[in-house]
């Protein structure tokens, strides 16, 4: 027998419309769609919000049904067990679409007069544990060599440690092997971003009480790029801004970090409003005629494509006005300045059109991938690819 709520005109049953499906009808990524449902469109087109709202209307789906339906059980506990997949780092209660499910369903809760249980467990995650493979140093440098690295090549370098297997040495593994594989002439480039230190009204604090972002707002320490954490940039990144020799860019959301030849070239005067621009480290790799290296991550993390955002033109292309904690003259102040709006929800199918250019060269790594391309061809592939498809 399904199950059928019915609230005025909507309805769900087995086999509902699920956040899921409403993306990839349209062409969006989930977290879009989520956003859309639980208001937070700052950051998103006017166009986008339009086109969600009207399809969720369409197929008549009513948001916090999984909150619903527990809240009918008689017990005034309800237990919620998460899934720690890999691809969250430790990290998962973060996740936008995690945590805006966890607030619907909490508030859901608290109006049947009900308690929420919630545990994070990485219970499921021990079959893929098992099949993990050993990676050793020397694995790291021979996949490397194999994949293209060469001595004084600059390259960025997009890492998730945990698609891999087990790494031998962990992050300090995988840095020692691209440090010695690009040599001192060479150079490599992370992406160290710190983005937590924005506005908390842009949506960047989702998973905390919207009552505390003024206090939020008020007390995030300014950025030192010395001191302040990577927020979700994975452990090779976070532990590469420590790194000793390594520069990090002034930006106080969207830094990078260096080390190298070109370290100190590719992190200096990083604008504020230039965050991936022609004057960014991004434009500056291109200058260079550079390399982009992802080692297990898909195109959603590759940063270059940023540079053809702002190269190309599309419809939908404006700025934002954004703000950060800084030090001026020793005093901790808001900063506020305007900058291009971050859209990179199509990446992905960007770099799969790239990937049938030819001109990607792949290499297993453990459980992972490595793919590595010219930052040149991919950001002049990406402009021309925007601006005949972007909205």
């Amino acid at each position: 027998m399904p199950i059928a709520i019915k609230k005025g005109l909507m309805h769900v049953e087995n086999g509902r419309i699920r956040i899921a499906d409403i993306a990839e009808e349209l062409g969006l990524s989930t977290a879009t769609v989520s956003n859309v449902i639980h208001g937070k469109t700052k950051k998103i087109s006017d166009e986008k919000v339009k086109r969600v709202q009207e399809l969720l209307e369409k197929r008549q789906y009513i948001a916090n049904m999984a909150g619903i339906l527990l809240a009918q059980n008689d017990s005034k506990i309800i237990g919620v067990v998460i899934n720690d997949h890999e691809k969250y780092e430790g990290h998962t209660l973060e996740d936008q679409f995690i945590s805006a499910l966890v607030n619907a369903l909490a508030k859901e809760m608290e109006k049947a007069d009900k308690f929420l249980m919630l545990k994070v467990t990485g219970k499921w995650r021990n079959n893929k544990m098992e099949k993990r493979k050993l990676v050793i140093p020397d694995d790291i440098k021979a996949a490397l060599k194999e994949v293209g690295v060469k001595r004084g090549q600059a390259l960025m370098v997009h890492t998730s440690l945990s698609s891999l297997g087990y790494v031998c040495g962990g992050a300090q593994s995988v840095i020692e092997a691209l440090l010695e594989s690009v040599g001192e002439e060479g150079t490599i480039m992370m992406p160290t971003q710190s983005w937590k230190n924005l506005d908390p009204k842009t949506g960047v604090y989702w998973q905390e009480p919207e009552e505390w972002w003024d206090v939020i707002r008020e007390n995030i320490p300014a950025y030192d790029k010395m001191v302040t954490p990577t927020n979700t940039m994975g452990a090779v990144s976070e532990m590469f801004r420590q790194w000793p020799g390594t520069l990090r860019s002034d930006h106080p959301a969207r830094s990078v970090a260096a080390r190298g030849h070109y370290a100190g070239y590719l992190t200096e005067n990083h604008d504020l409003s230039d965050i991936f621009g022609d004057s960014s480290p991004i434009g500056r790799l291109y200058e260079l005629d550079g390399y982009v290296l992802l080692i297990g991550v898909d195109y959603d993390k590759n940063t270059s494509l940023h540079l053809a955002d702002v190269r190309a033109e599309y419809p939908g292309k404006h700025t934002v006005i954004e703000s950060s904690a800084i030090r001026v003259d020793g005093q901790r102040v808001w900063k506020d300045y305007e900058t291009l709006a971050v859209d990179g929800e199509d990446f992905p199918v960007i770099g799969e059109a790239f990937e049938q250019t030819g001109q990607v060269r792949h290499v297993s790594l453990g459980n992972g991938i490595l793919s590595m391309m010219s930052q040149r061809a991919l950001v002049d592939f990406a402009v021309e690819w925007i601006g005949k498809n972007r909205k």
